[in-house]
């Protein structure tokens, strides 16, 4: 191989490498993360069972009637719990060191009471990593609007994983849950500090690359 195209495959293994050193937080995918499918009808409010989401006690998606809200994060429709909870299994493992962020918009309904009591988790297996809750909160608390409607709040939270220990290598879930009335939910994400394999792989070629540019002209 030429010295040329030795020197040309080196500039663009550094700039995809350094394109991803520059950006070092990666999306989780969360499957029907705005509870948009299956569609729950056409007039509110209907619920229905979302689909990728497990439901345990009274839980499920929510097509809401027009007054409920004045706007909703994303979509049309969104998740309920009253004392129940949604949860989704990620293909994810934790690894060492690596930090995981989860973010939730959080409201409730006028017309479902006052009480407002989510239960946010993102576990590891079966342990919590962290908990958002009204003792820790991952955001402001939704407010009521001058119309009476309430406001929707984005709640985030960040777990870094250990060095070493039992929680390295379990697998990534998400419960959305109410000790109570019905609390809302919509648009969840996630994110991580781990790097792609792929990315690992670009920086070690280019280093290859470039140790074979070294000795074709140190000789």
């Amino acid at each position: 191989m030429s010295s040329r195209v030795l020197s040309g495959l080196s500039v663009a293994v550094f700039l995809l490498g350094s394109r991803g050193l520059a950006n070092p937080l990666y999306s989780i995918p969360v499957s029907n993360f705005s509870f948009e499918s299956p569609s729950c009808g056409s007039v509110g409010p209907v619920v229905c069972s979302p689909a990728s989401w497990a439901l345990t006690g009274v839980a499920g998606a929510l097509l809401p009637a027009s007054t409920a809200w004045d706007t909703i994060p994303d979509g049309t429709q969104v998740a309920f719990a009253n004392a129940g909870a949604l949860t989704q299994n990620l293909a994810v493992t934790i690894v060492p060191d690596a930090t995981y962020t989860l973010s939730v918009w959080v409201s409730r309904r006028s017309t479902a009471g006052q009480s407002f009591l989510p239960e946010i988790e993102l576990l590891g297996g079966s342990t919590a990593l962290f908990t958002m809750n009204n003792v820790t909160p991952g955001g402001a608390a939704p407010t009521l609007n001058t119309d009476g409607t309430y406001n929707w709040q984005d709640w985030t939270m960040t777990y870094t994983a250990p060095s070493s220990g039992a929680i390295i290598g379990q697998a990534l879930s998400i419960s959305l849950g109410s000790d109570g009335a019905q609390t809302n939910f919509d648009n969840v994400s996630a994110q991580t500090s781990a790097s792609p394999e792929p990315g690992m792989f670009l920086l070690i070629g280019g280093g290859l690359i470039g140790l074979g540019l070294w000795r074709r002209f140190a000789k």
